[in-house]
């Protein structure tokens, strides 16, 4: 009877580790979130916006879904830069997206920030 006891014991023992464990990590993942949340909020200004009382916060994400396959489209040179540094073709495919959507926002006259956010 003893044995069976003293290996539950044991058993229960490694179990609470684990768990202890797996709580501190989550923890210290939560905090992480948390602290880049607070980064992001104060890259975009949404905390100046609910502190101040204004407009909710609302902004619009633009994704290309194959910056690559748009750098080859437009551009000759692309093809051979996107095989030796593709992180710098997406970023120039995204640079040139965004001075053409000022540009456009320009002329119809409309009060835009248009801004490139590397995280």
């Amino acid at each position: 009877m003893k044995p069976i006891l003293m290996t539950l014991l044991v058993l229960l023992g490694v179990l609470t580790l684990i768990a202890l464990y797996y709580v501190f990590v989550l923890r210290s993942a939560i905090e992480r979130h948390r602290r880049e949340l607070a980064e992001l909020k104060k890259i975009t200004g949404v905390e100046k916006t609910v502190a101040e009382g204004r407009a909710p916060w609302i902004r619009m994400v633009v994704e290309i879904k194959d910056p690559i396959a748009l750098a080859h489209r437009e551009s000759a040179i692309a093809k051979v830069a996107s095989a030796t540094a593709p992180n710098l073709v997406i970023k120039k495919v995204y640079e040139q997206v965004m001075e053409e959507t000022r540009e456009r926002l320009a002329k119809r006259n409309v009060d835009a920030s248009v801004k490139l956010i590397v995280l």
